[in-house]
């Protein structure tokens, strides 16, 4: 083994001399020759169709625009990556340029140990002398050797490396606190800006992904993007400088041992390439199992009583299980792929380091080397090795950040078909031109022309189709019909939470794709069936949300609360908790659907919006509470003029609206009228619903 370690000493030597005297020769010799190729290989991706003949390209087509394609998307994806450094440029900036003197500093500590050695032995050989002249000149007076090195005195030199020492540290403890907190705020702007974007989603999006996927990328995904970015980059530049200034070092003492160590890094520069591809796949699959694991988990603890009910807990803790191994078999992949990676650099290391150190010891023997050269040689090979390692990981960590930042974006750049800013016309001045024209109620507050609708999941089943009706202002409108004709889907096209295939929708006389959405909403109100309650105060979920017209937090008096309470009955449970209004609610605090339905109608009479949607909200109420509520929206409607549409299923509820829309099969309006005139009519389709289907009305 030495034999070969020395003749590759001498090629390298040989190699270096020729190439350095004669330049011609160093171009064109064999090794350069062997670099060249390599740069061109990996560059061919996007110069190979330039430079291949017809036939080549129509044998190689296909996996020449594959490769190019993964290259220009690793690019751009890599390029949207580092625009989220853009706000944290300057403290990104100050941290690289506290990372440069912390670098410096320990790249001073090689040189300082080589001329130290140097110096140590210098002494030993002229204490060894037998010349007392040149003896007497390495001592002073007292005694002691004299210190020079670099032209400095003992006090000074010391002084001068405690400094430099003194310096890196500072600058590396400052460089972790400007990362850790540029890392934070990275990941709390990436969070708020998905947030934002999830909210403007519309309902496709929310058909298609689920919550737990969703819970994943704002969370997991968006750490590791994050660390990326900061702590990872900041790692790279060190592992760049270091491994820089290491080679040039080492090419500056030796050039023959510097041949020798470059020799070693071609193969581990092609692995770590191919390991760094294979992180950014592995880790955007880790990253969906998560997701699948946190629906799973997001279906289980939501769903505790139907599970229960059901004895389905061990149904769920296979699936459960099934998730989990699937995660694992990703995340040992990615373990095998970093520790193939570590595994290969630790012995291409190991085994440069150790043919670095035989090479020198021959050289050393020989006069070319000095032993403290030979030992500051040694230490800068193992910084560029430990630099090339940083530099490893942090192209596997990149590739990983935009793995995960990949997910991200995929929401980011999902565009919603109903944007929910846009709108061509000011919603305060349709309600304005509206009152103004409609002194004697001739023009409709709500109007479906000709619609036609299919839900995007389900376009082959048509749940409306030429539905025509009119609803004017003030009007106390009730909806019925057969289960699954459409009486909810009203609702979602009234908030425009799916768009119509056909016809027109009118809201204040104008098309409601004309008013942006988050203005528009603040003008109908809904009350649903079994309505979900924020964590906060029953005061809390009474005012939740509720603006005005410059979108401020509304103050109400205590009268006006009192009244909106007292018209949904809620007085009497509201005060029969010790903390009355203050009271802590939640969805599993206890209350009674029917006290969430009652809270829910507060809100809305404190609100008192233009138009009232009620999805079968008095449902879960008893008899005085309905008859109270029922008797308040119908003073709503005869004495301020509002317009109420509610879907029932109770006769009692029934009765009370000032017309009733029946839905046909036929995705068509069946007949409409009061009650009483319906119920008239023995064949009318009121009367078959009350008849044979009460309970599903």
């Amino acid at each position: 083994m030495f034999k070969n370690t020395l003749f590759a000493y001498n090629a390298c030597r040989q190699w270096s001399m020729r190439s350095f005297a004669n330049p011609r020769i160093h171009k064109t010799n064999g090794m350069w020759r062997m670099y060249g190729s390599m740069r061109i290989n990996s560059h061919a991706r996007l110069t190979y169709s330039t430079k291949t003949t017809e036939s080549n390209k129509n044998k190689e087509g296909k996996n020449s625009e594959g490769k190019s394609t993964d290259k220009g998307n690793f690019r751009e994806e890599a390029k949207r990556l580092f625009k989220l450094l853009r706000p944290e440029y300057k403290w990104i900036s100050f941290a690289v340029f506290c990372l440069i003197l912390q670098s410096t500093s320990s790249m001073f500590v090689p040189k300082l140990t080589g001329d130290l050695l140097d110096l140590s032995n210098t002494y030993i050989l002229k204490n060894n002398s037998s010349e007392e002249g040149e003896k007497a000149l390495n001592y002073t007076e007292s005694g002691r050797m004299k210190f020079e090195l670099w032209g400095l005195s003992e006090t000074q030199f010391f002084t001068v490396v405690g400094s430099v020492l003194v310096v890196g540290c500072l600058s590396n403890a400052l460089r972790l606190i400007i990362l850790r907190t540029t890392g934070e705020r990275i990941i709390a702007r990436l969070r708020t800006r998905l947030l934002n974007r999830i909210f403007e989603q519309d309902s496709k999006f929310w058909d298609v992904n689920k919550t737990g996927d969703i819970l994943s990328r704002l969370n997991s995904d968006c750490v590791v993007v994050s660390r990326s970015l900061t702590n990872n980059i900041s790692d790279g530049a060190r592992s760049l400088f270091q491994g820089g200034i290491g080679i040039f070092m080492m090419l500056t003492i030796s050039t023959e041992l510097a041949g020798s160590i470059i020799l070693f890094l071609t193969p581990a520069v092609v692995i770590s390439r191919f390991l760094g591809k294979r992180a950014k796949t592995i880790s955007k699959k880790v990253q969906e199992k998560i997701g699948e694991i946190l629906k799973i988990n997001e279906y289980q603890l939501n769903n505790q009583n139907l599970i229960r009910n059901y004895s389905a807990e061990r149904v769920e803790l296979v699936r459960y299980s099934d998730s989990i191994r699937n995660f694992y078999k990703a995340s040992l992949k990615d373990v095998m792929n970093s520790a193939l990676a570590q595994s290969t650099n630790q012995i291409l290391g190991t085994t440069s380091l150790v043919a670095c150190l035989l090479i020198g010891t021959n050289m050393v023997q020989q006069g070319h080397l000095t032993a403290g050269e030979l030992s500051s040689f040694a230490m800068y090979a193992i910084y560029s090795a430990s630099a090339f390692a940083g530099l490893f990981n942090f192209y596997n960590e990149i590739n990983k950040g935009i793995g995960s930042y990949s997910r991200v974006i995929e929401i980011y750049d999902e565009k919603p078909s109903i944007s929910p800013y846009k709108g061509k016309k000011d919603i305060y001045k349709a309600i304005e031109n509206y009152n103004h024209n409609n002194v004697n109620n001739q023009t409709p507050i709500v109007e479906f022309q000709d619609v036609k609708f299919s839900y995007p999941t389900r376009k082959e089943v048509a749940i409306f189709n030429h539905l025509n009706f009119k609803i004017n202002k003030g009007e106390n409108i009730c909806i019925v019909g057969s289960s699954g004709k459409g009486k909810s889907s009203l609702l979602h096209l009234l908030f425009r939470t799916y768009d119509i295939e056909n016809g027109t929708i009118k809201v204040y006389n104008e098309d409601i794709k004309n008013f942006s959405l988050r203005k528009y909403r603040r003008h109908v109100g809904v009350v649903p069936q079994e309505p979900p309650l924020i964590s906060g105060s029953i005061l809390d979920n009474i005012t939740y949300a509720l603006t005005d017209s410059s979108s401020k937090k509304r103050k109400f008096t205590k009268e006006e609360l009192a009244a909106a309470i007292e018209k949904a009955n809620c007085t009497d449970f509201i005060n029969s908790f010790p903390e009355g209004l203050k009271t802590r609610v939640s969805n599993k605090s206890g209350l009674s659907v029917g006290q969430k339905q009652r809270l829910a109608l507060a809100r809305q009479f404190l609100n008192n919006p233009d138009i009232l949607f009620l999805d079968e909200s008095t449902s879960a109420l008893d008899g005085v509470s309905e008859n109270i509520v029922v008797s308040n929206i119908q003073k709503r409607s005869s004495l301020e003029g509002k317009t109420t549409i509610s879907i029932a299923h109770r006769k009692s509820t029934i009765k009370f609206a000032s017309r009733i829309i029946v839905l046909g099969d036929d995705g068509k309006v069946a007949e409409t009228g009061s009650y009483e005139e319906l119920v008239a009519k023995k064949d009318s389709k009121l009367n078959d619903l009350l008849a044979h289907n009460m309970n599903n009305l």
